[in-house]
């Protein structure tokens, strides 16, 4: 008899399960396949609650845990795939309707049911996040609000010569090797297609710096992953150049304040010859194009460079 009811029950499960018929609605909404009332929207799970409320209470429309703890293959708490020729596929959709805060989709190297989001975002994630390909975005902005930092010290106070260590820079262009360092890549897959399936192109030259040598100038701009490689902050590395550019200004304003470039005796000296050579020759080709040279014809020199050529003769 038992044995008869058990089986009842499982081919009512299984008679649910084909039809995708299976509805729990009121306080908590829960449905097997079917479709959205406006008949344009097929699912085969939909999980939802509607009007639990607390003090301070968790509601959850769907909640997996994966623990595999005894075995090496991979654990996925939630795994979507989209396929279709002619959709906007969506392995994994995450919104916010009518929160003030939270986020569409919410990451973390580890639980996150302790920590609150302030503000509205469409991904909110702790920790690292890696990505293969591009990133493409309107802007950039990197937290630098002065009640975020302390330990405040002007670059320009640190006696470090910073246009100097601009200069030794080694401004090289390469293409990237075919690798993909942070992704085990299975024998079925080759690296070809991993790379496509990575959007890394590595036909694609780049211009850059080379992480060792910049960490031996800058160290505070190299940084290593957990993969064990190198990778350089170029977002900080712009306000090494505003300040090479300031030491480079102030350089250039010491000299407009003597009215003309510093020069040693001996710089001076040398300047002089020279343009005293200059107007020989240009006078030796004025000469051969006209007439013979004579003592009428001879063009004077200016006084300020017969008093160079009297300088130089002095000198010597």
């Amino acid at each position: 008899m038992k044995k008869t009811m058990l089986m009842i029950v499982l081919l009512v499960v299984a008679h649910v399960g084909a039809f995708a018929q299976l509805r729990v609605e009121s306080n908590g909404e829960t449905v097997v396949g079917g479709q959205f009332s406006s008949s344009i929207t097929n699912f085969g799970f939909q999980s939802g609650l509607t009007g639990v409320a607390g003090d301070y209470m968790n509601n959850i429309g769907i909640f997996s845990n994966v623990n595999n703890s005894n075995y090496t293959g991979y654990s996925f708490g939630v795994y979507g795939v989209s396929a279709g020729p002619n959709c906007h596929g969506y392995g994994v959709y995450g919104g916010l309707n009518g929160c003030t805060n939270g986020a569409g989709v919410l990451g973390g190297n580890s639980m996150m049911f302790c920590y609150g989001v302030t503000g509205k975002y469409a991904g909110f994630f702790m920790g690292n996040t890696y990505i293969t390909g591009t990133l493409t975005a309107n802007t950039v902005v990197q937290s630098s609000d002065y009640r975020l930092k302390e330990n405040i010290v002007p670059l320009s106070e640190q006696r470090s010569n910073i246009l100097d260590k601009v200069l030794n820079m080694n401004v090289v262009e390469y293409n990237y090797r075919k690798m993909i360092p942070s992704l085990e890549i299975p024998d079925t897959v080759s690296m070809d297609e991993a790379l496509k399936n990575a959007c890394i192109d590595t036909d694609k030259r780049h211009i850059g710096l080379i992480a060792q040598e910049l960490k031996e100038l800058f160290p505070q701009l190299v940084v290593e992953g957990q993969d064990g490689y190198l990778a350089v902050n170029y977002v900080e590395l712009v306000p090494i150049l505003i300040q090479a550019i300031q030491e480079l200004q102030e350089e250039v304003d010491e000299l407009k304040g003597t009215g003309t470039p510093r020069k040693s005796p001996q710089a001076t000296s040398i300047s002089n010859t020279l343009q005293v050579e200059t107007f020989s020759i240009r006078t030796r080709l004025t000469l051969s194009r006209s007439r013979p040279l004579s003592a009428s014809n001879l063009p004077r020199m200016p006084k300020t460079q017969q008093f160079a050529s009297m300088t130089c003769k002095a000198s010597s």
